[in-house]
């Protein structure tokens, strides 16, 4: 049964949703007929849901992906993520409403996506180069976590973006620094660069997360450097004092402006403010050319942390704590570092101390 009804000076409308569940609902009609209007509207939408095979009536409405991501997808990002995930988003939201901006979020299918990133992967970066495989796979990430919140939010009744694989990323052989190429920068290296390097090569820290470090997150009593939970793991983690970082710390002091004491650890004594990261970026940039070492960037100095605890047999549990991975595979990347740690492995197969037996000898 539906119906119209006035009550406080109001029209409501009076029906069964299509979970056969009644439902009220107050309109902002001033006479019965305008009510009336609003409820046939109500009852053609559930029908067209119906004959969808969706299950809410906002999944009937035309909504276009590029109203959708602008007006509810980012806002919510800037209002629950970091900064710069936010700034990533917004990059990958343009990319992809340059390709379904214009189209409504039921029209869009898991064909249309595929062939979106095969034209992306025939494309030409800035530098004249195909993207690689990770750069689309993060494009990919995006449209499935915004197509994700529209079936949340009753727009859609399935993701088409589960439908089309990532592509296969080939980081194996993630580069790093040896010793000799980390004194080689260092060397070139402005003054304030260098501690800033020890630091990351010594925890593995992100550059977000040094620049943003504050004496506070230092304990030098327990011997443990706090990364907050607002990093990009969103997990607090502890990471060990070693003999290096203890080094720098002595010959670091806290910075004071006239406002008094500021509380980050990497201060511009300038403009008495915490170094931005792209001006570490661009230092660590052009030490790193100076000192003609070739395929380097800042995020080097993690993947050689990590790989320099991996050669040392550090259990992948505990690298994974102190450099924030969230899943083993980061880790496994540089298993190839340590190979002694398969000398032996064989050993157990053998039966006693004989060589295993062979098929000829058992029967």
């Amino acid at each position: 049964m539906a119906r119209v009804f006035r009550r406080s000076g109001k029209w409501w409308l009076d029906f069964n949703d299509l979970n056969r569940k009644r439902r009220r609902e107050t309109t902002t009609a001033t006479t019965k007929e305008e009510a009336n209007a609003l409820l046939r509207k109500v009852m053609s939408d559930m029908t067209k849901a119906t004959l969808l095979g969706v299950h809410t009536r906002e999944a009937v409405k035309p909504i276009l992906f590029s109203t959708f991501v602008d007006e509810e997808y980012l806002p919510h990002q800037k209002a629950t993520k970091r900064e710069s995930s936010y700034k990533r988003d917004l990059l990958h939201a343009e990319k992809t409403k340059a390709e379904f901006g214009s189209r409504t979020l039921r029209s869009i299918n898991a064909g249309d996506i595929e062939r979106f990133i095969t034209r992306m992967l025939s494309s030409k970066t800035y530098k004249d180069k195909a993207p690689a495989p990770a750069t689309c796979n993060r494009v990919r990430s995006f449209l499935s976590a915004a197509l994700n919140m529209a079936r949340r939010r009753g727009y859609i009744d399935r993701n088409p973006v589960q439908d089309v694989k990532k592509l296969r990323e080939d980081n194996e052989q993630d580069r790093y620094l040896r010793p000799q190429e980390e004194l080689d920068i260092l060397a070139e290296a402005s003054e304030f660069l260098r501690p800033i390097m020890t630091f990351a090569v010594n925890t593995g820290m992100r550059l977000g997360e040094l620049v943003n470090l504050k004496w506070a997150d230092i304990d030098q009593t327990t011997g443990f450097i706090r990364v907050d939970h607002t990093s990009k793991g969103h997990k607090t983690r502890h990471i060990p004092i070693n003999l290096a970082l203890k080094a720098v710390l002595a010959t670091l002091k806290p910075s004071r402006s006239e406002e008094g004491f500021i509380p980050f650890v990497f201060v511009n004594e300038r403009f008495k403010k915490p170094y931005k990261a792209s001006s570490v970026y661009n230092a660590f940039k052009a030490a790193a050319s100076r000192a003609n070492v070739q395929g380097v960037v800042f995020h080097t100095l993690r993947h050689t942390a990590v790989s320099r605890m991996v050669a040392a047999g550090i259990p992948d549990r505990v690298i994974m704590k102190i450099v924030g991975h969230s899943t083993p595979h980061m880790v496994t990347r540089y298993a190839h570092l340590a190979p002694q740690s398969l000398k032996g492995a064989t050993d157990s197969l053998a039966v006693g101390t004989n060589p295993a037996p062979t098929l000829a000898s058992v029967k």
